[in-house]
């Protein structure tokens, strides 16, 4: 969850300079910025949470998650389907779902987070998230992943990657220390979190750790890296419905192997595969590009209606 938190904070950072480079940012732009990440979010979410429902005679069904009470229902299902079940504490139909809720909440959260640290700097911010998670004694998981987000926003405003990289290039024994200096410093956190996670703290630095290994060994690998990306393409759909098939769906199948890593390694495989039929049915069924059409309209409406609000 680390390593999607810390993503997704440097990806948005990322996008958010691009569109608004060092600028005031107007709040008819913030939102603008903000719904097209969430109704990406949301129609991302939707499909596979359909694709589940239709899923519902393999296993798992909506009465064995909201109940059999009618009213109950169909509010359980109108939050669940909003990817909201964990803030509301209700059902849902995965519990690998709660997710959403954080997901949601970092997508909202964003331009004020990038707000503050164009005011405060990067590492004011990180040090005031750590004494607020102290402070909290945060156990809430969409307090436990703050520093990651913040560490992700970090690493891009600071320019870490990018600084990495640059350091001792050119000497032949460069690469070598950097990724040995990287790996000592996972095994070391690593061997931290076995004890004490400090509240996300490191978890955060790991997916960070995990990241600078990545960019500075892992990409130079030319089959594991187009394996790597190829399975970073279909990530989002694996998280999603990989709790379906091992939990509901193939128990029985998934368990059948008895060791742990052909375990792992089949339910990869097999999400992967499901996740790759659902890539060919959007296509098939055009649903990005309806979706896109849709929430560009409602954007639209919503600019529209807010402009004529203001003229009166």
């Amino acid at each position: 969850m680390a390593i999607f938190v810390f993503i997704s904070g440097y990806g948005i950072a990322v996008s958010y300079r691009q569109v608004f480079q060092h600028k005031k940012a107007e709040v008819k732009e913030i939102v603008s910025f903000t719904w097209k990440r969430l109704w990406k979010l949301e129609t991302f979410y939707w499909f596979a949470f359909l694709l589940t429902l239709a899923c519902q005679p393999l296993g798992r069904t909506i009465f064995d998650a909201y109940g059999t009470d009618l009213k109950s229902i169909i509010v359980y299902f109108f939050i669940d389907f909003l990817g909201l079940s964990y803030l509301f504490g209700t059902p849902t139909l995965n519990p690998t779902w709660w997710y959403m809720t954080l997901a949601i909440l970092i997508v909202v959260l964003m331009p004020f987070v990038m707000k503050l640290i164009e005011k405060m700097g990067t590492s004011l911010v990180l040090i005031a998230g750590i004494g607020i998670l102290f402070f909290l004694n945060a156990s809430n998981a969409n307090t436990f992943y703050l520093f990651s987000l913040y560490l992700g926003v970090g690493c891009f405003e600071s320019r870490l990657f990018e600084r990495i990289g640059e350091l001792w290039n050119g000497k032949k024994w460069g690469i070598w220390i950097k990724g040995f200096i990287a790996i000592v410093a996972f095994l070391m956190f690593l061997s931290l979190r076995t004890n004490y996670n400090y509240f996300g703290i490191v978890d955060g630095l790991i997916a960070m750790n995990l990241a600078i290994l990545s960019s500075l060994l892992f990409v130079h690998i030319p089959i594991f890296s187009s394996v790597m990306q190829c399975l970073g393409k279909h990530s989002g759909n694996i998280f999603l419905v990989h709790n379906q098939i091992y939990s509901y769906y193939f128990q029985s199948f998934i368990y059948s192997f008895g060791h742990w890593t052909v375990i792992l390694f089949t339910l990869l495989a097999v999400s992967f595969l499901v996740s790759v039929v659902m890539e060919i049915l959007k296509k098939v069924l055009r649903y990005d590009k309806l979706m896109g059409i849709l929430g560009k309209k409602i954007i639209a409406k919503t600019e529209q209606k807010s402009g004529g609000e203001i003229a009166e």
